[in-house]
């Protein structure tokens, strides 16, 4: 049950991301005049800094539990930063790349760190994956989503 600490906690980072990304497309304004997404913006930064805490401070405590830290132990840690590392740049290229491009990308990379090994298995899943997503949001929910610098979308 250690284990749900810190998935909490990097479920987490990822949605105080998005709240942060819709706060400031909303308009946080200043102090003096705040926006609309002023109070979300101050709620998500703050949740995003306790939950980045709490996830490293529960993967170090997992790690010290165990006793002698092995590689193991810090290959996991490596796997959590990298993927809080892939989901930082994805919410940052999103608008540059595309909805398409830029999600084909962080799937491949989430299902690369954990499975370095079969990487056209990967690719062809993250391909898979972000086209099934994309028709569900775009053509039946009639989602706006980025199309990006490629202009791809169908």
């Amino acid at each position: 049950m250690r284990w749900l600490k810190p998935v909490v906690s990097l479920f987490l980072v990822c949605f105080s991301l998005l709240v942060l990304i819709v706060s400031r497309q909303l308009g946080i304004g200043s102090v003096q005049s705040p926006g609309p997404g002023f109070m979300g913006f101050l709620a998500a930064a703050l949740l995003f800094t306790l939950a980045s805490i709490t996830l490293v401070k529960e993967s170090l405590a997992a790690v010290k539990e165990k006793g002698e830290a092995t590689a193991n132990n810090w290959g996991v840690l490596a796997k959590i930063l990298i993927l809080i590392a892939a989901l930082c740049c994805y919410t940052l290229v999103l608008e540059l790349l595309g909805y398409l491009v830029a999600t084909v990308i962080l799937m491949f990379v989430m299902l690369y760190v954990f499975n370095p090994k079969k990487v056209y298995w990967q690719l062809a899943v993250s391909f898979v994956i972000t086209t099934s997503s994309y028709l569900v949001f775009h053509t039946l929910l009639q989602v706006v989503l980025p199309a990006g610098i490629f202009r791809i979308g169908w």
